[in-house]
């Protein structure tokens, strides 16, 4: 009896210990806005997004998780509300963590706050993939209108940047890291690049695709 005790009694503790399964959390069916969805994930999960236009700004929150459009960018839409960053990673996210299929739109980096940069997506210490965006009409009072990544080392790749702007210049993309940038499509980006460290500001490099 104490043996079959025991064995009911280390299965619990084997259960229990055992990493959960990752889900899929669908929004808004499971949880009503993107960043509800990204609270309630855990690592490796993926955040799944249907179409429409979402009236909100996003932090991944350090979370090693996907967050994924289910119909891509041309209908499915993060809008920024001119409210600050549309998009934040600086909790050292790192290549688990991926933004994938949406268009990021009518941010703003103001200089009345700690983000003066990265009016679209903004990378601070952190390190994640950025696949198959729309990234445009962003911008910041400093720089990178559309991405700022400051110490890390991101991949963007396959995205479109275009229109964004700031208060100086037409940067739409501003870097101090190492990034690959491979392939990325606009009037600001057509080309791949590393840089590794650098201070790089890319701006129109040849005619828009």
């Amino acid at each position: 009896m104490r043996e079959i005790l025991k064995s009911i009694v280390c299965g619990a503790l084997l259960a229990s210990a055992a990493p959960l399964a990752a889900i899929t959390i669908n929004v808004p069916a499971d949880k009503p806005t993107i960043q509800a969805g990204i609270d309630f994930a855990v690592a490796g999960d993926l955040v799944q997004v249907a179409a429409g236009t979402y009236n909100e700004r996003i932090d991944f929150k350090g979370k090693a998780i996907t967050v994924r459009s289910s119909a891509g960018p041309a209908t499915t839409i993060i809008d920024g509300q001119q409210l600050g960053p549309v998009v934040h990673f600086h909790t050292g996210e790192g290549q688990g963590s991926t933004l994938r299929g949406f268009t990021i739109r009518n941010g703003h980096a103001s200089s009345n706050s700690s983000t003066q940069d990265g009016g679209g997506i903004r990378m601070s210490f952190a390190s994640p993939r950025i696949i198959n965006n729309v990234i445009s009409n962003n911008s910041a009072c400093s720089g990178g209108g559309g991405i700022s990544v400051y110490q890390g080392n991101p991949l963007i790749s396959g995205n479109t940047i275009s229109g964004n702007s700031t208060a100086s210049d037409s940067v739409s993309v501003r870097a101090l890291a190492r990034s690959l940038i491979s392939p990325t499509f606009g009037a600001e980006i057509c080309q791949s690049m590393r840089c590794s460290p650098c201070f790089l500001i890319v701006t129109v490099c040849c005619p828009e695709f």
